[in-house]
């Protein structure tokens, strides 16, 4: 469970509201989910603002709980499928994310992350909506389809091309972190590339606000940072971690990964294992450095990628000085 200090009250606040709207839209339930909401904002907003602020965030919605520019009740095969969430192409043109409720029928926390994501932040290297609806068993939000993850790019000997992507990819971080939001799970599979070399950065359902106080583990384990590994081998509960420096880190093995193939640390091998996969990172570190510059990436972005895989999170940069050095 994560939980949020003071500062970040407002934004608890906002989730709070996004998640409650949609859950009265299910239930056609709108003055107890207002009651409701004046109880949790404890009277830090009038019901007149907590309307206005509904209306803010989750534009559009129908008394029937679907949004008006919804693309709902369209066939689609399964291409991608795990515990919650159901992926369906949908034609040539769209992607449809079927995310199931809880079980008290409610939208789970990462589709109120995602939705609320996408009302904050605008973006042209961050996904953007086309339409949602909902029903008692489960939400669905729709997406324009993009042909391949950044996988696709990894190990290419295009360095001109990867810088691109690269500018695009950390312009897509800055955005999020200039809102406030720490992605918590950048990887490869989580960035898309079209067929003209645009960058967008998706699944946002993981995202954080401010620092965070967790007990839930963040981010693939592969691209973790060392200090949340250590917290995690050694048991610290609700370790406390700003996203944004995770981020960081993620992006510094994305980074890598695009000159050097995935897997620069050979952390694959060990998958899950914490304290295995913190030893493979301490220890080849130095190497992913000497390799990058053996191949002959650009000395300005193997030093950016050093100081994002800095051990100590205060140490590694922030969004906008890998901009400066690398735009």
């Amino acid at each position: 469970m994560d939980t949020y200090d003071d500062s970040e009250k407002s934004k608890y606040q906002l989730i709070a509201i996004c998640c409650l709207y949609v859950s009265s839209c299910v239930y056609s339930d709108f003055p107890f989910a207002l009651d409701t909401l004046c109880y949790i904002c404890d009277e830090c907003y009038t019901k007149e603002q907590i309307v206005d602020m509904m209306i803010t965030f989750v534009p559009r919605i129908s008394r029937s709980g679907v949004y008006t520019n919804s693309t709902d009740n369209m066939d689609g095969t399964i291409f991608k499928e795990t515990n919650h969430t159901k992926c369906f192409r949908i034609g040539e043109d769209l992607v449809c994310k079927q995310m199931s409720h809880n079980k008290n029928g409610l939208p789970t926390y990462d589709v109120i992350v995602e939705i609320m994501v996408d009302r904050m932040v605008s973006s042209k290297n961050v996904i953007r909506m086309v339409g949602c609806s909902i029903d008692t068993e489960s939400t669905k939000l729709y997406y324009k389809f993009i042909p391949r993850s950044l996988r696709y790019y990894f190990g290419s000997d295009d360095h001109v091309l990867l810088e691109k992507i690269i500018v695009q990819i950390l312009t897509g971080v800055k955005d999020l972190h200039d809102r406030g939001i720490g992605h918590r799970d950048l990887k490869g599979d989580n960035i898309q590339v079209d067929e003209e070399d645009n960058v967008v950065i998706i699944d946002t359902g993981a995202a954080g606000f401010g620092k965070i106080r967790s007990t839930v583990p963040a981010c693939t384990v592969t691209h973790r940072s060392p200090d949340i590994l250590r917290a995690e081998i050694e048991k610290v509960d609700n370790y406390e971690y700003d996203p944004k420096k995770l981020d960081i880190w993620s992006l510094g093995v994305i980074l890598a990964e695009l000159f050097l193939g995935p897997d620069p640390f050979g952390t694959i091998r060990v998958h899950t294992r914490e304290l295995n996969i913190l030893t493979m990172i301490i220890n080849n570190r130095p190497r992913v450095i000497e390799e990058l510059k053996r191949v002959g990436v650009p000395m300005y972005i193997t030093d950016s990628i050093q100081s994002c895989l800095s051990d100590v999170p205060d140490e590694r940069p922030t969004i906008d000085t890998l901009l400066l050095k690398i735009k």
